[in-house]
């Protein structure tokens, strides 16, 4: 029931991070429970940056992803709270004097599945790469199953996590998306 396939991913595993600078992130926002996470992917779509943490305030995460992703392009998961986290970031980059290209993408049944079947390509076809850890353990977990309704439902397995596995897909959608976003920019 793994939609990457378990061989496929072996495939893609690398010894560690990439050295070279991302081009973009993917963010998957969580509050307590489970996780925030940010993934940098390089021009060869290996991973390059790597952040993940849980409990942290708001505004804490909001000034920790300007830190990281500054003005590479970043995909964020705008379900839940995603929309105000946005317009923070947005409004927060703008007293900073910042440029910042983000977009985000609201979580649905079907946006999700969108999002997982162009991460199985991309790790199928080997053009995403990753480190043995924390995002490897939750691909290999990673499921999905057909619901009564007759669509496809992703997720980890109960008690397991999967937003190493969102911010991955996140940062493959948009290195595989030309940038569209508006730059914000602060005016002397």
């Amino acid at each position: 029931s793994n939609p990457f396939g378990i061989e496929a991913i072996e495939r893609c595993i690398v010894p560690e991070l990439s050295d070279k600078p991302p081009i973009v992130y993917g963010c998957d926002l969580a509050k307590s429970v489970d996780y925030s996470v940010l993934i940098g992917l390089d021009e060869d779509g290996a991973v390059c940056d790597f952040h993940r943490w849980n409990g942290v305030d708001w505004s804490i995460q909001i000034d920790r992803i300007i830190d990281v992703v500054g003005n590479t392009k970043t995909l964020i998961d705008l379900t839940s709270i995603g929309n105000v986290v946005l317009d923070n970031l947005k409004a927060r980059a703008y007293e900073r004097g910042l440029n910042i290209i983000i977009e985000g993408l609201t979580f649905t049944s079907q946006s999700k599945q969108c999002l997982m079947v162009g991460l199985a390509a991309a790790i199928q076809q080997q053009r995403v790469h990753f480190p043995e850890g924390v995002i490897v353990d939750e691909l290999r977990a990673f499921e999905f199953e057909y619901t009564s309704s007759g669509n496809v439902s992703y997720s980890a397995p109960s008690g397991m996590h999967d937003d190493c596995v969102c911010g991955l897909a996140l940062a493959v959608r948009s290195l595989q998306t030309p940038r569209t976003s508006v730059r914000i920019r602060r005016l002397i």
